[in-house]
């Protein structure tokens, strides 16, 4: 959830800020939330690992991580997400502040086409995307990782001087 917590602290302190890098962020819509709402009961439906990386190592380290929750969504934490992206919707607008949006073509956790429509409502004027083909959700922990480490860097090179 670091993209969306990035884009509403952008909004709330984006003055404070020379730039803002995006990740498969959740922005815009969220299927997975909006139908895990619907439920009744919340299904201990666990990741499938192969969604994060080509690089199925990543996927094993991911399923390993005793750091990381491996049980099911809670109720409130899916209406906190709900709440998060209606309010990032409604704004304000990011406007000029310069933003590179990183997403993978094939993520299927965080799919594109929801995303793009939250970040057409951030109403950016400096927006930079690069969409990575094939690629899954984690791009940073992608088999063209350094590709993408590399877009990052001088991103933040070019914003920060």
């Amino acid at each position: 959830m670091g993209g969306m917590i990035g884009a509403r602290y952008a909004q709330r302190h984006g003055q404070e800020l020379a730039g803002l890098v995006l990740s498969g962020p959740v922005l815009g819509s969220w299927t997975a939330v909006t139908d895990l709402l619907e439920l009744d009961e919340i299904p201990d439906d666990p990741l499938d690992v192969s969604t994060l990386s080509r690089d199925p190592e990543v996927g094993e380290v991911y399923a390993h991580d005793e750091l990381v929750w491996h049980g099911p969504f809670k109720r409130p934490t899916v209406a906190a997400i709900a709440t998060a992206l209606q309010r990032i919707n409604s704004g304000p607008a990011l406007g000029a502040l310069p933003t590179l949006w990183l997403h993978g073509q094939e993520d299927q956790l965080v799919p594109l086409i929801e995303t793009r429509q939250g970040i057409e409502a951030l109403g950016l004027s400096q927006l930079e995307t690069v969409i990575y083909p094939g690629a899954r959700h984690e791009v940073f922990n992608e088999t063209n990782r350094e590709e993408v480490l590399g877009h990052a860097a001088d991103f933040i090179d070019s914003v920060t001087g």
